[in-house]
């Protein structure tokens, strides 16, 4: 039944009241639609879609507007902070999916979980030193997800989907799952872990919840285990007085939850520019020290003596999500061009974890310069991106046999019907891939999953495909975030 003017007013006077999911604003918004009124008029203009889910039970109506607003005022209605990487779905008791896109990340809502049509929502905690369970003990290979409303109890359970940077051969079952509460910008855990479980497939954590709230994954550290890590740089902008800046070296799990969250805050809040692509490599516990050695191809340019060869600190790359080392180069003002190596070696092999070669002109690092912004680079590359992948798609059908695709089909967690329908089909890789697409499973900026998956079935000629898809459109790690 629909809400009356008078009855909206006066939810929005009761949550005004309560410390609400809008907050009141001295703001006034720039738009006005005639479904929002009510809203805008009162004076709200910030959403905090979390606080909203909150309101789903008893003021649906409501909890509605507030999220008409988010989507159709985001210019002139901001979010509130902390929920860049976040989505949210209004679902029945029939059930229904909620998906973080691009990222691998989602909640399946099976039919009879929920009583009542719910506002649920699926987002990433945005935290570079956010701990997880037992910290310091094991390796932190996955992110922190918030499921809301928090504290939610379901009739039935339902299964979050969590993307993983681990390289695991066999499915594994001893992942503890724990239940967390921010407190001040800081998150607690339960001290034991609770009744869900939860399975490390090759490309993704199966976590099934009974209830929704902020989840945490323990993974036993095993003596074999390995996890895939991106490195980064980004350099700070210049401006006429500038004498230094910083190149800021970013190790990250091998997610793109990670790698969204990471380009949003360095590019985007930050205004920092991006050097180079990603590049990946694998790190297993080492006994050796691993070092980033940095040299200025410019002779004009120079760095400090002790950043020309820094000891990587492994802990940090095995213990968590990110992790940074910061440069100060040097630019005295007749210089125009800035030239760096960055590099790391394997200590046994004598080949490289990664390599960046960076040749940057001066004004393109100045502060009125978007020369370098990565988000325009969607329009003018987007229609060879799609002519590459429809060429890739084809490709792997030549190399992917039936047997392959059903073994796929299964490693990427579809269910039997559809693995079977997979395996009997005249092309049955092709398949495979439109229905991990349509599942929002890989797409053509979030294929990590796919190489993993394939890697783990031995099928090298394909994950060789997919590499070279990623290292040739290399402008996909630039727009998708």
């Amino acid at each position: 039944m629909e809400t009356s003017d008078e009855e909206r007013k006066q939810e929005v006077a009761e949550n005004a009241n309560q410390g609400s999911a809008v907050v009141k604003d001295s703001v006034t918004p720039v738009h006005r639609d005639e479904e929002l009124r009510d809203l805008l008029d009162e004076g709200f203009t910030r959403v905090d879609a979390a606080l909203a889910l909150k309101l789903s039970s008893r003021q649906l109506g409501l909890a509605r507007q507030i999220l008409q607003l988010k989507y159709r005022h985001i210019d002139s209605v901001p979010s509130s902070p902390g929920y860049y990487l976040h989505s949210e779905e209004i679902l029945t008791s029939l059930g229904g999916l909620v998906n973080l896109e691009d990222t691998g990340a989602q909640i399946h809502m099976p039919s009879g979980a929920l009583s009542e049509d719910r506002i649920i929502s699926l987002g990433i905690v945005d935290a570079p030193d956010a701990e997880g369970p037992l910290a310091g003990r094991t390796p932190r290979l996955s992110p922190i997800i918030r499921c809301e409303p928090d504290g939610l109890e379901l009739n039935k359970p339902c299964i979050l989907r969590i993307p993983h940077c681990a390289l695991v051969r066999n499915d594994r079952t001893d992942i503890d799952v724990y239940y967390g509460q921010t407190q001040n910008d800081r998150i607690g855990w339960n001290n034991v872990p609770s009744d869900a479980n939860a399975t490390m497939k090759s490309s993704h954590l199966e976590v099934v919840l009974k209830k929704l709230g902020l989840i945490g994954l323990h993974a036993a550290d095993h003596p074999d285990m390995r996890k895939r890590l991106r490195v980064i740089p980004f350099i700070s902008r210049m401006t006429d007085d500038t004498e230094t800046l910083t190149v800021s070296v970013w190790f990250y799990n091998d997610e793109d939850t990670e790698h969204k969250i990471l380009m949003h805050n360095e590019v985007s809040r930050s205004g920092r520019i991006l050097l180079h692509h990603p590049e990946s490599f694998t790190l297993k516990r080492m006994k050796k020290s691993m070092y980033l050695n940095v040299r200025s191809t410019n002779l004009h340019c120079s760095l400090p003596k002790e950043e020309r060869r820094i000891e990587i600190n492994q802990d940090a790359l095995w213990l968590q999500g990110r992790y940074r080392i910061d440069l100060h180069l040097r630019i005295p003002d007749m210089t125009d061009e800035v030239g760096l190596d960055i590099s790391s070696l394997y200590w046994w092999k004598r080949t490289d974890h990664f390599h960046f070669r960076i040749n940057k002109k001066v004004k393109e690092l100045r502060a009125e310069s978007d020369s370098l912004d990565p988000f325009p680079v969607e329009t003018s590359q987007h229609k060879d991106m799609v002519e590459s992948f429809c060429k890739l798609r084809l490709d792997l059908s030549r190399c992917i046999t039936a047997d392959t695709a059903e073994h796929l089909s299964r490693t990427m967690g579809l269910n039997k019907e559809t693995t079977s329908e997979i395996k009997h089909s005249r092309e049955p890789a092709i398949l495979l891939l439109d229905t991990l697409i349509d599942s929002s499973l890989i797409s053509m900026t979030h294929l990590s999953p796919l190489e993993k998956a394939l890697v783990e079935n031995s099928n090298k000629a394909a994950a060789n495909l997919v590499q070279e898809f990623r290292k040739t459109n290399r402008t996909s790690y630039l727009w998708n975030t």
